[in-house]
């Protein structure tokens, strides 16, 4: 199984949509879920790194370049499960 983290909010999301701590959020959820997801077997792949400093127009829809990457990411991942 494989656990994908959250993205960070892009520096242009809107008022109100994110929690007042931002990305300092974002940060702390990914860490507390890290370890729970690692007890229950799961393979990590953190997305937050990958989109922190990526340019957004609206916060959210990060752009083509990212999403390649992330399915790369997965990819890679997928290729090295065993196979029956």
């Amino acid at each position: 199984m494989l656990f994908l983290g959250p993205p960070a909010f892009g520096l242009n999301k809107a008022l109100g949509t994110a929690p007042k701590e931002g990305n300092t959020a974002v940060w702390q959820y990914q860490e507390e879920m890290l370890g729970i997801a690692r007890n229950n077997h799961f393979d990590v792949l953190s997305l937050y790194n990958l989109t922190v400093q990526a340019s957004t127009p609206d916060g959210e829809h990060f752009g083509v370049k990212v999403a390649l990457v992330e399915a790369m990411m997965v990819i890679n991942w997928l290729s090295k499960l065993d196979t029956s």
